[in-house]
């Protein structure tokens, strides 16, 4: 997920003042940010078909005899696997549409409905899956060559099981289920990136055996049932204290440089919120020098990552901190319902933006409109960056959103100017013949305007991204 939109491409002269004007409907332009692929059926990779909606219903899915396409219950879409009642394990052996690459990393997953379970024969799981290489021998699981994936009824709900795979030339997957009831959905095999957590270590969870607590605390269990990215994260659930905060206090692998700048980040995943005691948010983070005191946050020592709920979607929170040489740093939450996944702390450069000053957007105030001077409907937002902690937001507007800026000193004519931005579409509308969804413009001090390739048009974009 690293597609950039493209530089602006034009090398500029003399300019006092700009405009980029972007042509977009909701939630059109973040400047810099990742992109969100979006599609009507699932990506299930290198198990072609898992998502079961080519299959005839009725039909068996490759790589087994006992699974029956059905079309009364799915996850998504409008078919899913069934298996019904059977002497032992119902399986899927089948060969992948590719091999996989042994220097990549891979998970695999699949949403599992199950109604009842029978003796798995001390398998490990009641839901396991295995993969066998190239030369036929079978990837190592958590229990012998079983990579165990679910135990036990889903009490009426579809859950997703997950493990990842990586190191190994495999070609065929097999899927076991030790039950007389229970329907599978969009099995996929799919390469992901492993994040990188920086001082936080093992912070994606996939170093951590889905049931186990997240270094630094108690109540947070780690679990394959939801993921902001690979297979893992972790879970906390109610506290045994109504009144109480889950909490992750623990070292860093190494003391931050005070010289240097860093941001903490996580993704979350909010069901529900509760008091949170007049901490100044349900969510937030502290960090501990090396003498052990805290450093001073938004409200007191703590740092404000977020309040409510996230609507059932992953959300980015975000802070920064410099000048510091902090040791420890703390996590904590009031909610009895979260998951937590990609736990970091990264040190960070903060881009130099030459002469269009403040535009990396970290110093404005999340929410804040200044940075668009006469420009509308702009909102510097923490959800989204490309580096840093912040960007600029431009939603739904009937015309073509604009950001028009003044330069602190008039470009020096004799010399010549790269202007650049990075940018995340993910829509666009009719561009009015202006040239292109995406330009700028640039005015001299004697208030014409330079001539681009379209007019004074400078084309630097069409198109989502």
């Amino acid at each position: 997920m690293k597609n950039i939109a493209k530089n602006a491409k034009r090398l500029i002269s003399l300019a006092l003042s700009l405009c980029i004007v972007a042509v977009s409907l909701a939630g059109a332009i973040v400047v810099g940010a990742e992109e969100v692929a979006v599609s009507t059926l699932p990506d299930t990779g290198l198990i072609a078909g898992g998502h079961m909606e080519d299959n005839a219903v009725g039909s068996n899915f490759t790589g087994t005899t006992t699974g029956v396409v059905v079309d009364t219950e799915a996850y998504e879409g409008t078919k899913s696997l069934y298996f019904g009642e059977s002497g032992g394990a119902h399986s899927i052996y089948a060969g992948l549409s590719a091999v996989t690459d042994p220097e990549k990393t891979y998970l695999f997953s699949a949403y599992v409905k199950v109604n009842s379970v029978k003796d798995n024969k001390g398998s490990g799981a009641d839901i396991y899956a295995k993969f066998e290489t190239t030369d036929g021998t079978a990837v190592p699981g958590d229990y012998y060559n079983n990579h165990k994936l679910y135990s036990g009824t889903t009490n009426g709900e579809w859950v997703r099981v997950s493990t990842l795979i990586t190191g190994y030339s495999v070609r065929i997957y097999n899927l076991a289920l030790w039950s007389d009831d229970v329907y599978v959905d969009n099995i996929s095999l799919v390469e992901v990136d492993i994040p990188d957590t920086g001082l936080i270590a093992g912070g994606h969870m996939e170093d951590n055996a889905v049931g186990s607590n997240f270094a630094g605390t108690t109540t947070g269990v780690v679990t394959n049932a939801d993921a902001y990215t690979g297979a893992n994260s972790l879970h906390f659930g109610a506290t045994a204290n109504p009144a109480s905060a889950h909490g992750i206090y623990a070292g860093l692998s190494s003391v931050t440089d005070p010289e240097k700048t860093y941001m903490f980040s996580a993704y979350i995943k909010v069901n529900s919120v509760k008091n949170n005691q007049g901490s100044g948010a349900d969510i937030y983070a502290k960090f501990v020098k090396e003498d052990g005191t805290n450093i001073s946050g938004d409200y007191y020592s703590n740092f404000t990552l977020h309040s409510g709920t996230t609507n059932g979607e992953w959300v980015r929170v975000t802070t920064t901190f410099s000048g510091a040489n902090v040791k420890w740093y703390g996590l904590y939450l009031y909610s009895d319902d979260a998951y937590v996944d990609n736990i970091s702390l990264t040190e960070i450069e903060l881009t130099d933006t030459g002469l269009v000053e403040g535009g990396n957007m970290e110093g404005f105030g999340t929410g804040s409109s200044a940075f668009a001077g006469y420009g509308n409907n702009s909102t510097v937002v923490d959800t989204e960056s490309y580096t840093g902690l912040k960007s600029l937001y431009l939603g739904e507007f009937d015309r073509a959103n604009c950001v028009f800026g003044q330069l602190p000193t008039a470009t020096d004519a004799a010399k010549t100017y790269l202007f650049s931005a990075y940018v995340k579409v993910n829509s666009v509308k009719d561009n009015q013949g202006s040239g292109a969804d995406i330009y700028a413009k640039f005015m001299t001090e004697n208030g014409t305007e330079i001539n681009g390739d379209y007019y004074r048009n400078f084309t630097l974009h069409n198109g989502t991204t």
